[in-house]
């Protein structure tokens, strides 16, 4: 069998790399993430649905998609901290960033100027509502995602975990 030379890009080489030589299990990704437990990196759009899971298993309130000199950073930020969760190689990190805006309803072609946007997705079987923020930075653009869940279930004043002599005043 004779090979022929093909020409691609870092981040096709990855993903070629990946496809080939990882054993998932199973061909078929269950809510954006593999059998094996790690993200699908061979479509921006799985790895868009893993990231938004990770920040919903987390409980995070915001993720950030920070572009930087040597690539992506993806950060989560959980009770106000914000707290590391990958690092995307620079060409999917770029990806990431316009198939948010696009989804967003955003302007891909403005990237000098910050910019708002919101989208819905559906994660683990929920609907997630997502406002995005871009700003540009030295190294590309900066997305701010706020996750706004639907909260079914109705809270009352106990599940917030007052002091019971704070509770009695406000019952009064």
């Amino acid at each position: 069998r004779r090979m022929l030379p093909h020409v691609a890009t870092p981040l096709q080489w990855r993903m070629l790399n990946a496809r080939a030589f990882e054993s998932r299990g199973t061909d078929d990704p269950v809510d954006g993430v593999a059998a094996s437990g790690n993200p699908i990196r061979d479509s921006v759009s799985g790895y868009i649905d893993w990231m938004l899971d990770q920040a919903i298993a987390r409980s995070a309130s915001d993720v950030h998609l920070e572009q930087t000199d040597n690539g992506g950073r993806i950060r989560l930020r959980m009770d106000g901290v914000l707290t590391d969760a990958d690092h995307p190689p620079r060409e999917l990190s770029l990806a990431l960033a316009s198939r948010m805006k696009l989804l967003a309803g955003m302007n891909l072609g403005e990237k000098r100027l910050p910019q708002d946007g919101s989208a819905t997705f559906r994660v683990s079987g929920r609907n997630v509502d997502c406002r995005v923020s871009s700003i540009p930075s030295l190294h590309g653009e900066c997305l701010a995602v706020r996750i706004l869940m639907d909260n079914d279930e109705q809270r009352t004043l106990n599940d917030l975990g007052m002091d019971p002599g704070v509770r009695s005043i406000i019952d009064r």
